[in-house]
């Protein structure tokens, strides 16, 4: 299995959005960039942590806005469809999230931001299955050129860190398209 890139970059504490975009193009850059792997035209979901409430900066629970939108604003320099998609924890309302934090902004600003558990769900066929024959999952998932995750690292109370492990890979051209 291939070694996964990892880059973290330090900011000045100003909280301007210019100063977070810098700090994820040069995290970015430091790990290849988005140049190869995001094409003009493509749908692109954006997949940030939307744990629970509390959704201030600095709480600990959410990917901070500003750093998902700085991955958008990028996506849509390079020409493709930025789709930003997640779900909360189980018994979290995730609307709730979008509308309580500064997601809802980027709403306002034109951006695509959805909320899973409301999205269409479609069956898809699993070649050579010994488990499963097929499995469910959403439609705007299915439909994506190429997923990228914008994970939060924080404490978790049933394994003290996340690490955010289940956003390890980005993952590209993850549908089967018959």
């Amino acid at each position: 299995m291939a070694k996964s890139k990892v880059s973290i970059v330090g900011i000045e504490r100003s909280e301007s959005f210019r100063s977070i975009k810098e700090g994820v193009e040069k995290a970015l850059d430091l790990i290849g960039g988005l140049r190869g792997l995001v094409k003009p035209g493509q749908k692109v979901l954006i997949n940030p942590s939307w744990v629970a409430p509390p959704v201030e900066p600095g709480k600990g629970c959410i990917t901070q806005v500003e750093v998902t939108e700085a991955v958008a604003e990028i996506v849509r320099e390079l020409g493709a469809h930025p789709i930003i998609a997640e779900s909360s924890a189980v018994g979290v309302n995730s609307q709730k999230i979008i509308d309580a934090s500064s997601y809802r902004n980027l709403i306002r600003k034109g951006y695509e931001v959805m909320d899973l558990r409301r999205a269409e769900i479609v069956k898809v066929p699993v070649s050579k299955g010994k488990v499963f024959k097929e499995i469910e999952t959403y439609r705007v998932v299915r439909e994506a050129d190429l997923i990228l995750p914008v994970p939060k690292l924080k404490a978790h109370d049933q394994t003290e860190i996340t690490c955010s492990i289940k956003k390890i890979r980005v993952s590209s051209r993850i549908n089967t398209r018959s």
